[in-house]
């Protein structure tokens, strides 16, 4: 992916994502889940936090790809 750190941002910042989490400057992505739902992400997404810190050494070094496949489908 190409650009600058800033022109990254702006495109991640520019879409509407199934997750909400937070970006380097502060800020956190949009997402149009129900309020309701967003408990469950918040939960999956701690929970993928302690596994890291528990079995991934130096993971501020490490970089990771979504490929946004939110139900399991090919």
């Amino acid at each position: 992916m190409g650009g600058s750190e800033a022109e990254k941002l702006a495109n991640v910042k520019s879409r509407t994502w199934f997750y909400e989490f937070a970006l380097p400057d502060g800020s956190c992505t949009s997402t149009n889940v129900a309020a309701e739902v967003r408990p469950i992400h918040i939960s999956r997404r701690d929970k993928l936090v302690q596994i890291i810190h528990e079995h991934v050494e130096n993971p501020q070094d490490l970089t990771a790809i979504d490929i946004e496949s939110p139900e399991g489908s090919l």
